[in-house]
C-alpha cells in the first residue's frame, strides 16, 4: 500500500495562493497531470470550487479559485464532507 509521503498528490501542501498567478499555475498542473480525477464541480457566493481525486493514494483534494480578499485554497477535502 502506497504512503502519503509516497503519493504524487503531496507534491505541494495545502495552501493558500499568493496570487492569482499562482492559482492558474497549479490549476493548469492538476489538470494536465493524469494522477488527478475531476469528480466535482460547483460555483456559490462567487467561489469557484473543484474537487479532484488522486488515483494513486484516492485522497479527494478542493480547489477554489482566488475572489479578492480570498486568497483561494487547495486542501484535502475531510472524510466527514465526501
Amino acid at each position: 500500500m502506497m504512503t502519503d509521503k509516497q503519493c504524487m498528490c503531496n507534491f505541494r501542501d495545502e495552501i493558500s495562493f499568493k496570487s492569482f498567478d499562482d492559482f492558474e499555475s497549479h490549476q493548469s498542473f492538476v489538470q494536465q497531470n493524469k494522477n488527478f480525477i475531476e469528480v466535482s464541480f460547483s460555483t456559490y457566493g462567487g467561489f469557484v470550487e473543484t474537487w479532484y481525486k488522486c488515483n494513486q493514494c484516492f485522497k479527494t483534494w478542493r480547489l477554489i479559485q482566488p475572489d479578492s480578499p480570498f486568497r483561494g485554497d487547495w486542501s484535502v477535502v475531510p472524510k466527514s464532507e465526501l
